[in-house]
């Protein structure tokens, strides 16, 4: 193969990582708004256009080639460095988001001419007169098998190892190693100087149909990632695999087409076919998808795909199986139907025009325009007009319509037209359906019943859910977001009243992200608040907030001079606002979601602590246990380096609460005091019952937080580590112990008794995440259930009839309504039943799971040992001490029985008498 392959193909791969670092810059300047990334991703293409425009208007004339090449990619290097450390500065200039986009888009004009001449220039110097358009078709699929392994490692290698600036460097170091090597190259025998190129209609047509299909593939392109995103939930990796997919099959489809080019007779019969077929594909691609998934998990092939997914791990694995799978079957075929027919269409513009890169050119430019006004136009009016389904139906007729302008094929056109009409007649969310739902069932188990509502905007598809196991249900883009569950409920809250309580004053507030809407309506109660915001990115989120009324009270419907609600991104909306707030709180998507780690960086606390005032205050959610202890301390470390005042506090089992200032935080214990008082009934409900329950709930203060995060990096724009990090459900166990010494120093006015009483609370909240993380030494089911069972009656002597610890033992009527659903498919599902009706208090309902328990599965232990625990409460120590010893005699493993006497003894378990069995020696 000629080194000019090679060196093509590493202008392929520069050049696409050059443009997904350019997306992820430009949206920390512009906002994570389609609007704002849009721009500089039609920016990016529009130079692409000029280049080739300006490009074939020069190389035959002026017979330019490897040399001219070798030149293009030294400036593609020098320019788009330069480009990426301009869009990297604009946060820190003062300018106006009209002159962003302007600055922003003459940035990136330069590089991508450069990058777009590339293509006119190389098809000159590699020009064969046998076979011209073979060529062509072989640089096109090297330069596109290129930019699909950028595509692909450049947030799933470059990035997390090397960092965004680095990965720049990278790509400007790949450009300037094309063009040295392709200085020292022999220019080779120049083909003779092409005479100007005749334009015929039927070449004007040409081009006006390759514009068409270059708009309906990058529309089409859109409406996938749309698809695909849901149905493997949002992750970073997932536009890098779906982008590279796209860009392989395009490759491949380039190299069989360059084959057959030189082979084909009337060329032009043979595009409008492909056209035709690329759009007829692409809705059977959509239709076959939609029923694919249920086959993946069959056997053997579930077996097969279980050795391909065990190295990568269950969630990342899977994930990737199933975004790959879809992708194949979804566009693989359409896709490689697109690249066929690139050399095919260059074999129809050389065959009627004298030149060589004009023709080449113009159908390059010509094909780039068009994808720029197909992705504006998918993203900003066919997807939230019409949705998926209607988008796909005017894609695969706008191909049709290519295919006409090249060639009429009467009866076969008019029988596409109807397949479409035919297509068009399904239930307009048929096809979004098809995908949401599946992904629902599978990670938060929510039936089609319960989905009450999709809408489709500019950001993706928001769904709401009522009367799940979860209680109601927020869903973006196939991701729960937020749910109206005790836990939900208890953090979302005190995130708004933990913040306003310790400021000594708060007057304005500034809430990031609405979600529910219960943090931003707890905080409306705060009559002291002169004003309060809410910025939310999405329209939809807040369409759908009248189902959450309940649990945000009814904000939405009181907004005033005092409450408002701003649409826009909320990092840029503090880039462009001058305005300083007492208090900052936000609760944003999940951190490991695409862009989402913007909001978790050292640059964007430094730009939160320039929004406030000098006594400001900061609340974030904190999901770390969701991360590795490694990944969980660079995130506290990111935030009290930039908050050295720092407190952390449990809002639930599963979600932290990090409050940060400037200065010191003091608060006095009779102002807690009060606070409780104010709003009893609201803290009641999620658990709350006075001001130990609340100061039970702190985990640590500056000195424990700058202990924890000592000896870590900082998460950072240019480090997006967060974005890579594993879902784990570590026990971060020094995270988990309170630090009441620093409590003191927080809150002022406390006694030894209060202490006395807000340690024992402490122990009993760190028994219930215990329950909730943990499993016995011994690792059997039943020794499981027993030390669950100590855990569980520690936190309820604490904390009678508390409705936030009984719903984190599942003892809500909700679950146990849940456990009976499944108890069809999963016999077994009658241990956890009877074991909840146990912690719930009934009794005759439990001995009547027990006794089924017992009927069905005589041989397990556990069904005696529930029935010992339901007899000690019953204060029937003879009972107790039979079903015990029939439980023991059961237990077929040693260290398991061992286990379970010595726990037996523990003073926490059911006291039963002097008689009661002992531990082994």
């Amino acid at each position: 193969m000629s080194p000019l392959f090679l060196l093509f193909l590493l202008s392929g791969f520069s050049g696409l990582v050059f443009e997904v670092l350019w997306v992820r810059i430009a949206a920390l300047a512009l906002g994570a708004t389609v609007y704002a990334v849009s721009t500089v991703v039609a920016s990016f293409m529009i130079g692409l256009a000029l280049g080739g425009w300006l490009a074939s208007r020069q190389a035959d004339g002026r017979q330019l080639g490897v040399r001219a090449y070798a030149l293009i990619e030294l400036g593609i290097a020098c320019s788009a460095l330069l480009a990426t450390w301009c869009l990297r500065q604009l946060p820190h200039w003062p300018l106006s988001p009209a002159q962003m986009i302007c600055l922003a888009s003459l940035a990136l004009l330069l590089p991508c001419t450069l990058m777009g001449a590339t293509i006119p220039v190389l098809s000159r110097a590699v020009f064969d007169p046998a076979k011209p358009s073979r060529m062509v078709g072989w640089l096109y699929g090297a330069n596109t098998l290129g930019a699909m392994l950028g595509a692909f490692s450049t947030d799933i290698l470059l990035v997390p190892n090397l960092g965004v600036w680095n990965s720049s460097k990278l790509a400007a170091c790949l450009n300037l190693t094309a063009g040295l090597v392709g200085l020292t190259l022999k220019p080779g025998t120049a083909p003779p100087k092409a005479r100007s190129t005749v334009h015929s209609k039927g070449l004007n047509r040409l081009y006006l149909a390759y514009a068409l299909n270059g708009a309906t593939a990058l529309a089409l392109q859109t409406v996938w990632v749309r698809l695909l995103g849901v149905a493997v939930q949002a992750k970073i990796w997932v536009f890098s695999l779906i982008l590279a997919t796209f860009l392989g099959c395009l490759a491949i489809g380039s190299w069989v087409g360059s084959l057959i080019s030189t082979r084909v007779v009337q060329p032009r019969r043979y595009v409008s076919g492909l056209f035709m077929a690329i759009g007829l594909s692409s809705l059977a691609g959509s239709l076959a998808v939609a029923y694919l998934e249920p086959y993946l998990f069959r056997p053997p092939l579930a077996q097969l795909l279980w050795m391909l997914v065990k190295p990568m791990g269950p969630e990342v694995g899977w994930g990737v199986i199933l975004c790959l799978a879809r992708s194949l079957v979804l566009f693989a075929l359409p896709v490689f139907l697109m690249g066929l027919a690139f050399p095919l269409v260059c074999a129809a513009a050389l065959e009627e025009s004298d030149g060589i890169s004009e023709p080449i050119g113009r159908l390059y430019t010509f094909n780039t325009l068009g994808a720029v006004v197909g992705s504006l136009v998918a993203g900003f009016a066919l997807l939230p007009w019409l949705g998926v389904q209607r988008s796909l139906v005017i894609l695969c007729f706008l191909n049709l319509v290519s295919a006409a302008l090249i060639h009429w094929r009467g009866r076969l056109l008019v029988g596409a037209a109807l397949l479409c009409a035919l297509y068009a007649g399904l239930p307009a969310d048929w096809l979004i359906r098809r995908f949401h739902l599946p992904t629902y069932a599978r990670y938060y188990g929510v039936r089609p019943e319960e989905v009450v509502e999709f809408h489709e905007d500019l950001y993706g598809t928001v769904a709401v859910a009522v009367g799940t196991d979860h209680g109601s249900l927020l869903l973006v883009n196939g991701t729960m977001m937020m749910g109206s569950g005790m836990g939900g409920r208890r953090y979302s809250r005190l995130m708004a009243h933990l913040p306003l309580t310790l400021h000594p004053a708060p007057k304005k507030m500034l809430v990031i992200c609405f979600g529910l809407g219960m943090t931003f309506g707890a905080a409306s109660l705060h009559d002291e608040l002169e004003s309060l915001r809410c910025v939310e990115l999405s329209p939809s989120v807040l369409k759908v907030g009248h189902y959450f009324k309940q649990f945000n009270e009814n904000v939405l419907e009181r907004i005033d001079q005092r409450v408002a609600v701003s649409l826009a991104d909320g990092r840029n909306f503090q880039l462009r606002s001058q305005d300083r707030y007492d208090v900052i709180t936000f609760e944003p998507p999940p951190p490991d979601q695409p862009g989402v780690v913007n909001l978790y960086s050292y640059d964007y606390y430094k730009l939160c602590r320039d929004h406030l005032t000098p006594n400001g205050m900061i609340c974030q959610w904190l999901p770390i246990k969701q991360f590795s202890e490694p990944t969980a301390r660079r995130m506290v470390k990111s935030f009290v380096e930039v908050f050295p005042y720092s407190t952390l506090w449990e809002g639930s089992v599963d979600d932290y609460l990090i409050i940060g200032s400037q200065q010191p935080i003091h608060v006095d214990a009779e102002r807690l005091r009060q606070f409780g008082n104010r709003f009893q009934p609201q803290l009641r409900e999620i658990g709350i019952g006075g001001v130990y329950d609340l100061l039970a709930a702190f985990k640590n203060g500056p000195q424990g937080l700058a202990l924890y995060s000592s000896g870590v990096k900082v998460i950072s724009d240019d480090d997006p580590a967060l974005e890579y990090a594993p879902s784990v459900y570590p026990a971060v166990d020094e995270m988990r112990a309170s630090n009441l010494s620093e409590l003191t120093t927080t809150v002022s006015g406390l006694t030894p008794t209060d202490l006395a009483q807000i340690a024992e609370r402490v122990g009993a909240l760190q028994s219930l995440q215990d329950y909730t993380r943990r499993e016995s030494p011994a690792g059997d089911a039943t020794s499981t259930y027993l030390l669950e069972y100590v855990w569980a009656r520690h936190s309820q002597r604490v904390f009678p009839n508390n409705p936030y610890v009984q719903d984190v033992l599942g003892c809500s009527q909700e679950k146990i309504i849940s456990l009976r659903r499944r108890m069809d498919r999963r016999p077994e599902t009658r241990e956890d039943l009877a074991f909840e009706l146990l912690l719930s208090g009934d009794a005759p309902a439990c001995r009547k799971e027990i006794e089924l328990l017992r009927r069905e599965f005589p041989d397990r232990p556990l069904a005696y040992f529930l029935e010992g625990l339901l007899a000690s409460e019953k204060q029937d120590a003879a009972s107790a001490r039979t079903a015990f010893q029939a439980g023991l005699e059961r237990l077929r493993d040693p260290k398991v029985e061992q286990f379970v006497r010595t726990l037996m003894a523990d003073k926490r378990f059911p006291q039963l008498g002097p008689s009661r069995p002992q531990p082994a020696p």
